[in-house]
């Protein structure tokens, strides 16, 4: 794959054949076969604190909003159990988006046998809807590491988040870690459907399968807060481990704990390389 891609000629490049379910991964674009394969479903998500006396939070409008975990959850939460329930409807919005680009992202989500949690997209943040797919509507999948060498065409290479993400290439090169872009740039870049806007930010997975210490995570940060900033823009990076996913910026900051999303949750954990247990996590 060459550095520079045309928008349209990405989607085209980047499609692979049918890829077995237990390579899809957090972060991975779906390419759905019809939007019939897709069911909307409602997270069922609340936070446990530590106090057995204490309320619990229900998140389901934040993540309607988007807001991260990290945001809402006191030091104290500890599990935070995901349900999809029943199908509902899919949103008028959903319709047109298909129609575009039949993507959708894959979840970190509780499911049911033949079935992937997904999220779909639409034109606006407000437009996020959780779903469920059929296994068998994929028709191919681009991860985020395939879209590490893609390149926006034209002048949207200009925008910022862009910008960072060409300047981004050397630095994880150098450090040896494999990553890709997310979020809007990573649509983008796989779908050819204008995502990125001038106020974007610019979001990265690092998968990562060993541990990493926060010295060396705090290096990688600052050197990456020194390239956003250079940009006109901000960078958020996700790290996958066997265990979840958790904020690189939290990590790097050298807390006890970090929050880990796992497919059962958010968890409060020492070691996010470390598969947190059923129980609560203190």
């Amino acid at each position: 794959m060459t550095d520079v891609l045309a928008a349209s000629a990405n989607a085209s490049a980047l499609r692979k054949p049918w890829v077995p379910p237990t390579r899809w991964r957090a972060h991975d674009l779906l390419r759905v076969r019809a939007l019939a394969d897709v069911e909307a479903c409602a997270p069922c998500i609340a936070l446990v604190p530590d106090a057995p006396d204490a309320p619990c939070v229900d998140l389901a409008p934040a993540l309607a909003a988007r807001v991260p975990f990290v945001d809402l959850a006191p030091a104290s939460a500890a599990r935070a159990p995901c349900v999809d329930l029943a199908p509902q409807a899919l949103p008028d919005w959903t319709f047109d988006a298909f129609s575009i680009a039949p993507y959708v992202v894959v979840r970190r989500a509780q499911s049911v046998a033949g079935m992937i949690p997904v999220g779909i997209r639409g034109a606006t943040r407000s437009e996020r809807q959780a779903a469920l797919l059929r296994e068998s509507g994929v028709l191919d999948c681009v991860t985020p590491e395939q879209l590490a060498t893609a390149s926006p065409s034209g002048e949207r290479a200009a925008l910022p988040a862009f910008a960072a993400l060409a300047a981004v290439r050397a630095l994880l090169q150098r450090h040896g870690v494999t990553w890709g872009p997310t979020g809007s740039a990573g649509f983008e870049l796989a779908t050819g459907m204008p995502s990125v806007t001038a106020t974007s930010d610019l979001d990265l997975v690092l998968r990562i399968d060993e541990p990493l210490t926060p010295a060396s995570a705090a290096v990688l940060w600052d050197e990456l807060m020194s390239l956003a900033a250079a940009c006109g823009t901000r960078i958020d990076v996700q790290v996958d481990t066997p265990a979840g996913g958790f904020s690189l910026a939290e990590y790097a900051a050298g807390k006890p704990r970090v929050l880990l999303r796992t497919n059962e949750g958010p968890r409060r954990v020492a070691d996010p390389w470390c598969a947190p247990s059923s129980a609560r996590v203190p």
